[in-house]
């Protein structure tokens, strides 16, 4: 019908027509979706697969070895691969981030790694492990104690694993290559090992600074623009380096993606 008004031409109305939602009738355990972290929890994150309901993957399901903090492994808004590993009639979908967390149950528990044999390994004592598993900010690695016990899985964060900016892990190492590596650090409250790869005494790789003092920046309104040079990129967004309006100091600061 005609109101008199201008007529509106070249409608894109798929473009503003959502997609329709993914059935849980037509989920089925074992399918993979490319799909966005929406929330993050202690025991997990939920994922949108473009399904009627969010997902979640159990932080037993992130990784092949143990995750801490699920913040080490995604973050929000970042996109992720997944597998479908549970549909339940109660309307709840399971997500797995590997293909072989699918049916594996996810969340069986081991006992609390034993670390108090690394305790008396000296940092300059190199030892030698396999790469168990890559994930973005470091390499998890499976070494024995010098003096016999159980092997257990530390990690070498990505700055420890040499000097220099490493963009990316999967291009250092492969999972099952063996390595050779320090320790640098027995957690035994939190249950961590700490690894390196790097010679004793050398640089934190990343270029560890002291806290930047950001008061220079408090004063500045959202409305104002700075520029800024691209200091590198994740896989959740970018870290530019800015100056402040007087000059007197640059700190970095995160664009989410």
């Amino acid at each position: 019908y005609d109101e008199g008004g201008d007529e509106e031409s070249d409608i894109d109305v798929r473009g503003r027509v959502r997609a329709p939602r993914i059935k849980f009738d037509a989920l089925e355990v074992g399918q993979k979706f490319t799909g966005i972290v929406v929330s993050i929890a202690p025991f997990g994150c939920f994922v949108d697969i473009g399904a009627e309901r969010d997902g979640l993957v159990h932080i037993s399901r992130m990784s092949e070895s143990r995750v801490e903090d699920v913040y080490d492994v995604v973050q929000e808004g970042q996109e992720i691969d997944v597998w479908v590993s549970q549909v339940t009639d109660d309307g709840k979908l399971g997500l797995a981030m590997l293909e072989s967390k699918i049916r594996s149950g996810g969340g069986a528990r081991r006992g609390p790694a034993d670390y108090s044999p690394f305790l008396e390994v000296a940092e300059d004592e190199w030892l030698t492990g396999t790469v168990s598993s890559i994930v973005p900010f470091g390499i998890f690695v499976t070494v024995t104690p010098p003096n016999g016990g159980n092997p257990v899985d530390g990690l070498v964060h990505i700055t420890q694993i040499r000097d220099g900016f490493v963009e990316n892990v999967e291009d250092e190492v492969e999972q099952g290559q063996e390595i050779r590596v320090r320790v640098t650090q027995v957690d035994m409250d939190r249950n961590k090992l700490g690894l390196s790869m790097k010679e004793p005494g050398g640089s934190r790789g990343g270029g560890s600074r002291a806290p930047a003092d950001l008061t220079p920046f408090e004063g500045i309104g959202p409305e104002e623009w700075l520029s800024g040079k691209v200091a590198r990129t994740a896989p959740f967004g970018i870290f530019v380096t800015v100056t402040s309006p007087d000059g007197k100091a640059s700190a970095d600061g995160l664009v989410h993606i």
